[in-house]
Order: C-alpha cells, then structure tokens, then sequence
C-alpha cells in the first residue's frame, strides 16, 4: 500500500534547488556572517554583478560535469532552530544530479532530470517523484546541470556587506518573475570563476545555505550513477502533494 512520506526539514531545503534539482527550505543561519544593507529590491542589475556572472556562466558552460563535498545549514525563521546536513554531490549535463548524505544520517536523493529518487535506508524506503520540465526554469541550482543560467531572469547587484566573504565575491540575484525563492545569493570565487556558496531565502525568512568545498569539475559519471533501482524489501513511498509540482 502507498504511503504519503512525511517532509523532512533538509529535504524540503533539497527541493528548492533542483527542485533541487530539486532541493531547499531554510536560513539566516545560526552562524551566518554576513548582512545586508539593502533597504529595497534592486529593479537593475549592476554592471560588475553582471560582468562576474557573464564570467561565471561561461565557465560552467564549459563543464560537462562537477563533483564537490557540500555542507548545507538549514534555518526555519519560524522555529528558530538551525539543521546542518553534509555529504557529496555530482551535477551532469542536462539535469542529472546525486546528493549522497552522511550527515546527520545517511541519505540519497538522484535524478536523471525526469524522476526524482528520494532514499531513506534506515527506514527502508524511497520516493519517486516526476519532475515537471516547466519548473526547472526556477531550480536556483540549475546552473550547475545545465537546466538554467546566472545570467538570465534575474536582477543582479554586488550587494554591500559588513562582513564580505573572505575568498570571494558575493553577489545577490532577484528573481524577474514569480518564484519560490525571494533572493538567490552566490558567492564567487574569482580565479576559478567557480561558485563557492549558495543561499536561497524564501518568503517566510527561512534561509538556505549550501557551501561547496573539494570542487571537481569535469568529473564524469555515466547515466546509471544518476538513476535509483529501488532494493528488494524496501517501500516506494507517494510524495506529499506540491505547491508547484515539486517534491517538498
């Protein structure tokens, strides 16, 4: 018998970003340190904002696919606790993505960039979800597959923070339209023109922080790395019902 798989706080965070394809909920975090100065949205973006991005783009254009450790802090606005989760994740080109948590419990969620697997081995169960293509347009991580671009439907500035980041450049993206994330931020690093960080707020206050560290790119993986076959024993799970036709 189907069963409805209650949403876990980190997977929600996963679903922002690919969808996340697919994943994401979230921070300012608990250990957040930076702020904005920001009295409005930006109705234009910058030229420097949008220099760095044209930078950035062109780079992960040329990247087949991309390996990294990830450390993810996931803060609820309206619990005001923070959730922090670590692991590997490999991109490829168009859509692929594999998110392999070890932290705080080992997890998997895969997507071939049709149907997304969402696998819990303690207790023996997994979700499949179909992904609707019309969403990947607003996947805030669909640079890293393939799906979308820092260059397009958003407005960007160099935002001015009392703590810049140390190795990097920050920059803030408003979405042009409708979106389930109120700001994207990314941090670049600027001699690999790599994207170091990632942090979606949404808007209820929650924030979303994904660091990248031990980027690989170029990393190849074939197309079985990124698809589930569901174990013997284990339960297939029906996926709460989505806002936007996204897993949550």
């Amino acid at each position: 018998m189907t069963e409805k798989l209650r949403p876990r706080p980190h997977l929600v965070g996963l679903t922002v970003t690919v969808a996340l394809c697919a994943c994401l909920g979230l921070t300012r975090s608990a250990g957040a340190k930076t702020f904005d100065v920001v009295l409005s949205p930006p109705t234009e973006s910058s030229p420097e904002a949008k220099k760095l991005l044209d930078k950035v783009q062109a780079r992960y254009a040329k990247i087949a696919g991309l390996h990294a450790r990830f450390h993810q802090e996931l803060t609820s606005a309206t619990l005001g606790q923070t959730d922090i989760a670590e692991g590997e994740c490999w991109f490829a080109k168009p859509g692929k993505m594999r998110w392999a948590y070890d932290r705080p419990s080992t997890q998997l969620m895969v997507s071939d960039g049709k149907t997304l697997w969402f696998y819990e081995p303690d207790k023996e169960q997994v979700t499949k979800t179909d992904i609707d293509p019309a969403m990947l347009d607003q996947v805030p991580t669909g640079f890293l597959n393939g799906t979308g671009t820092l260059t397009e439907g958003y407005v960007a500035v160099l935002p001015k923070l009392e703590l810049p980041p140390k190795d990097g450049i920050a920059v803030d993206l408003t979405p042009q339209k409708p979106a389930p994330f109120e700001k994207l931020r990314v941090v670049v690093e600027p001699t690999t023109s790599l994207v170091t960080e990632i942090t979606i707020y949404d808007p209820f206050g929650n924030v979303n922080r994904l660091t990248f560290t031990e980027i690989e790119p170029g990393v190849a993986k074939d197309t079985a790395f990124f698809q589930f076959t569901t174990p013997e024993g284990v339960r297939e799970m029906a996926p709460p019902m989505p806002p936007s036709g996204l897993p949550q």
